[in-house]
């Protein structure tokens, strides 16, 4: 299995029990096994987690954790229908 290595302030705001699936998720090294590039950033979800993370050798490195709600709307803006939605009288 991998160590996985958070960033600093990367999970604050993730709770613990969550935590410590995502970081069982991560140690059964969840990329795809052609893959060998140590600067790709790869992306998982966990509930309504996205994860973003790096594989360097027997290491992975998690770069981001944010709310997938937040993490949709910031890149696709599109999913945030509230903002079309009319209020009724």
């Amino acid at each position: 299995s991998m160590q996985v290595i958070f960033g600093a302030e990367t999970a604050d705001s993730v709770p613990p029990e969550d935590l410590e699936i995502i970081e069982k998720l991560l140690s059964q090294d969840p990329r795809p096994h052609y893959q060998e590039d140590p600067e790709r950033v790869y992306g998982m979800a966990y509930k309504d987690w996205a994860i973003k993370f790096r594989a360097e050798g027997l290491s992975i490195f998690v770069e981001k954790i944010e709310k997938y709600l937040s993490y949709s709307l910031k890149h696709n803006p599109l999913v945030d229908f509230t903002k079309s939605l009319k209020k009724l009288p």
